[in-house]
């Protein structure tokens, strides 16, 4: 097995197909692999490494100086277009990581289209918005921000 063709993938190329009972001990061994290999390191118990409800990493490499830089960062206006507005201004910290609004207000009064996801536990969430989005600071210059 190579990796290049996912269950999903390959149903949508092959829709007449189904998967025999053989395929489908291949297919559960190859999760349960891929499951072993990604949380071989992981503080988890050896009951849950390969379970469907993956494990949380709450230990984490901590490093004094990038934490200070990151909290100076995180109240800098002067990363906004106008220089107004700092990701603490949409994310308080004292407001569950949140601004409570409808839309959060950017930089010349702008509301924006959705409500400032929250950003308690950011260091466990893979993606932002319910979509894949990199975000520069020129591309948030030329949003809200």
């Amino acid at each position: 097995m190579d990796d290049t063709m996912p269950p999903t993938l390959y149903k949508t190329m092959h829709w007449a197909a189904g998967l025999s009972g053989d395929d489908k001990l291949v297919l559960f061994r190859w999760i349960r692999e891929k499951r072993a290999e990604l949380h071989q390191n992981s503080p988890a118990s050896d009951n849950y490494k390969l379970s469907s409800v993956q494990p949380i990493y709450t230990e984490f490499d901590y490093d004094e100086g990038k934490a200070a830089l990151g909290d100076i960062l995180y109240h800098d206006t002067r990363l906004s277009g106008d220089d107004t507005i700092s990701c603490a201004s949409c994310h308080g910290l004292d407001t569950g990581g949140v601004d409570r609004l409808p839309g959060s207000i950017g930089i010349h009064g702008q509301i924006g289209g959705i409500k400032a996801p929250t950003v308690y536990n950011a260091v466990i969430t893979k993606h932002n918005f319910g979509m894949v989005v990199q975000l520069t600071f020129r591309n948030k210059q030329e949003g809200l921000l």
